[in-house]
């Protein structure tokens, strides 16, 4: 389980409307290319759009930027971790960071706006953040990793082998009034949702929503074929939930969804709060 540790937060919140939907879960899509639609009883399936196209490139030389620094830390003992990469996700032409002995890094160039950086080190968890980038001054961005067994343990009362070579790992984080919040996969498949009881880690398989504030929800997922991304439908009964951290809106603008990059092997976070 990575989880974030300070930086700003994302500059406009999204919000999401209470909606009824089914239950989550999820298939392996078949072979011809259609996607069931997940929670749907119904074997409906719909063929997935074709892949968006990835971004343009970012010239650092000519300057109006963004940039970030931080650290990357172990999550069980706060340990720095040196050698770690800091990338920005579909810009192969922006050089990568490494974390040096403290465990700081500095990211000298990024896009403006939304930018997903990831954090790889070895024998650690992977973990991608979408953050906000600005012009000026690095934004903080400062990480902690889990362990790979760690995340095995933690998922292992699911019966769900993660990592497993192939499914990503989004976890929403949840605070306010979150006690009967939902999820569901809108896209792609695979496991989930799975319910923490708390948040330092306690997966209970059977439940089937929130019980309290500041739990997790989890999902082992893998998106569409040639896709790098998931959407996530976020239900909360009575209540009105907005996205503060960690995801984009939905591609269609569905109020009550949220998009987030994946790639196998690692995790992303979504920060939610609902009142």
């Amino acid at each position: 389980m990575v989880m974030h540790k300070g930086g700003a937060l994302v500059a406009g919140t999204l919000s999401l409307l209470v909606a009824a939907c089914g239950d989550g879960g999820g298939t392996t899509p078949p072979v011809d290319g259609s996607v069931p639609l997940v929670g749907d009883d119904a074997a409906v399936t719909t063929p997935p759009p074709p892949p968006p196209p990835p971004p343009g490139p970012i010239d650092c030389a000519a300057g109006g930027v963004a940039s970030f620094s931080g650290t990357v830390q172990a999550l069980a003992d706060r340990a720095a971790i040196a050698g770690a990469r800091v990338c920005v996700l579909e810009h192969p032409e922006i050089p990568c960071a490494t974390t040096n002995a403290a465990g700081f890094y500095l990211l000298a160039c990024a896009p403006i706006g939304d930018a997903a950086i990831s954090f790889e080190a070895d024998g650690f968890a992977s973990g991608v953040w979408l953050w906000r980038g600005v012009a000026g001054d690095p934004t903080d961005l400062s990480v902690l990793l889990a362990r790979n067994s760690e995340n095995t343990g933690y998922l292992s009362p699911t019966g769900v082998t993660y990592p497993d070579g192939s499914s990503a790992l989004v976890t929403i984080d949840a605070n306010g009034a979150v006690e009967g919040l939902t999820a569901r996969l809108r896209s792609g498949s695979g496991h989930g949702a799975f319910y923490s009881a708390d948040d330092g880690g306690r997966i209970d398989p059977s439940a089937t929503f929130l019980e309290d504030e500041s739990e997790l929800v989890f999902f082992v997922a893998r998106p569409w074929e040639g896709w790098s991304e998931l959407e996530i439908e976020l239900v909360a009964p009575g209540r009105t939930c907005s996205q503060t951290d960690g995801a984009w809106q939905a591609r269609d603008g569905a109020v009550n969804a949220v998009r987030v990059p994946v790639r196998p092997d690692t995790e992303t976070v979504i920060w939610i709060t609902c009142e």
